[in-house]
């Protein structure tokens, strides 16, 4: 199926409101997930049988969230666009929310762009470099973006508030002295890997989903202020009474303080870890998961209450939008 097909075959579909929104409505997340697998590989051109899904997907700074967690989100997901009947406003919290699962090895953006424009109900043939690489169409890329064009902003806005209100939830799990910080893990591409500062014993301990989990959450330092790695290294730092001496190793490397950083040196300083036990490390995946999935959470319930979210609804569309949910 070429791609003016594609789009025309959904854009039919989208014509009939009555249809596609009981369509939506019986939606379950083993059917939209199933949906999103056959859209992206029909985006893609790529046979049926082609794996797509990877749980380890990384653009910049931005992780893809673990299996167990990408799951979750799926089904909340599934059920916030029923509830969510604004089109733009459903279209933009599945915009948001698929490109921060990235669950797929490639063609994240192309899908969550054509998810974006069949539920505002914009999709069209004249913008299908939106939807389809260059290669696909023998025709040049757009020079404005799908935000731009879109009257939408970047992603990045909506990740710096749904992170503020998850902070704010968290207070009283958070150090006083810490709540201002940008709290993380120092990770870069020239970092050891974690399985570099685990001792041979605790590895043989972890399975092998368990030291991908790990990695994954330890490396993950997207975010404004408060960051999965950060979280987990916190919170287990508290609970073992240590967090004083990361503090003071903080002060003692003395690296860039004016960013107000509290900064976990594991790979720095892995002999910090050194009486960490096969519980505390399985509490890293523990934490670092509640983070990211409470993350998601919050992106997805912001959008299902707009009533009580409408500043930050407003600062998203640079046109007018319906906030009225039906009821």
């Amino acid at each position: 199926m070429n791609s003016n097909n594609i789009i025309e075959k959904f854009s039919n579909l989208r014509k009939n409101k009555n249809e596609f929104e009981r369509q939506i409505q019986n939606l379950s997340a083993d059917t939209f997930l199933s949906f999103l697998v056959r859209l992206n590989k029909q985006l893609r051109n790529l046979d049926e049988n082609v794996e797509v899904l990877d749980e380890n997907m990384e653009v910049g700074n931005l992780k893809s969230p673990t299996k167990e967690v990408q799951r979750l989100v799926i089904n909340e997901l599934t059920e916030g666009i029923k509830k969510v009947k604004e089109p733009k406003l459903r279209a933009i919290m599945t915009y948001y929310t698929l490109l921060n699962l990235h669950m797929f090895d490639n063609g994240n953006g192309r899908t969550a762009r054509f998810i974006y424009d069949l539920f505002s109900g914009q999709l069209s043939n004249k913008e299908a470099n939106y939807y389809f690489h260059e290669r696909d169409l023998g025709s040049g890329d757009y020079n404005v973006s799908f935000e731009e064009s879109r009257k939408i902003e970047d992603v990045t806005v909506a990740i710096q508030y749904i992170n503020k209100k998850v902070m704010d939830t968290l207070q009283n799990e958070i150090p006083e002295n810490m709540q201002e910080k940008y709290i993380t893990v120092s990770y870069s591409n020239s970092t050891p890997d974690i399985t570099q500062i685990l001792s041979q014993d605790l590895l043989n301990e972890l399975n092998i989903q368990e030291i991908n989990d790990l990695r994954k959450i330890i490396q993950d330092s997207y975010g404004q202020s408060l960051t999965p790695s950060g979280y987990a290294m916190l919170r287990i730092a508290s609970q073992k009474g240590e967090l004083e001496k990361w503090e003071d190793l903080n002060k003692e490397l003395d690296v860039m303080p004016e960013l107000n950083r509290m900064n976990f040196w594991i790979y720095k300083r892995p002999e910090m870890l050194a009486d960490w036990t096969i519980d505390d490390f399985r509490d890293i995946i523990k934490y670092g998961n509640s983070l990211k999935h409470m993350q998601f959470q919050c992106l997805i319930k912001t959008f299902e209450n707009p009533e009580k979210n409408l500043d930050f609804l407003k600062t998203l569309f640079k046109e007018k939008v319906s906030y009225e949910q039906e009821k």
